[in-house]
């Protein structure tokens, strides 16, 4: 008898840990598929916004083309003697590498931002499961 006792409390043991952990389950598979659908909303958001930006920021840029530009540049260093066509060139590069610098940075702050925004919807959406 007790025997049979015992076999009954671990049969009800197992079934309710079997139970638990099916729950468990369902709970994170509907969690993943709010965080899937969360984050294609939030690829599209920012897909947009960069679209539009991109577009407003371009409009506003100048009409003359990147290659008529080249072109007045090396007519420019023409007239110039080798020193000064070096100093031009130095000062273009450091241009440049300043601007790849302030890319880079903005680009990481960027990126900062959405795993923290990324974060944070998780665990709101944590805490709403």
């Amino acid at each position: 008898m007790k025997s049979n006792i015992r076999e009954i409390i671990r049969y009800i043991d197992d079934t309710t840990l079997e139970k638990s952990n099916d729950k468990k389950k369902d709970k994170q598979e509907s969690a993943s598929a709010i965080s899937e659908e969360v984050q294609e909303f939030v690829d599209l958001t920012i897909i947009e916004r960069m679209g539009k930006a991109y577009s407003e920021w371009k409009l506003k840029q100048d009409k003359e083309s990147v290659s008529e530009i080249a072109k007045k540049y090396q007519k420019l260093l023409e007239t110039l003697s080798q020193e000064q066509e070096g100093v031009i060139t130095e000062y273009c590069n450091a241009i440049f590498s300043s601007g790849a610098e302030t890319e880079e940075f903005f680009y990481r702050l960027g990126l900062k931002d959405g795993l923290n925004l990324k974060n944070t919807v998780k665990s709101i959406l944590e805490m709403i499961s």
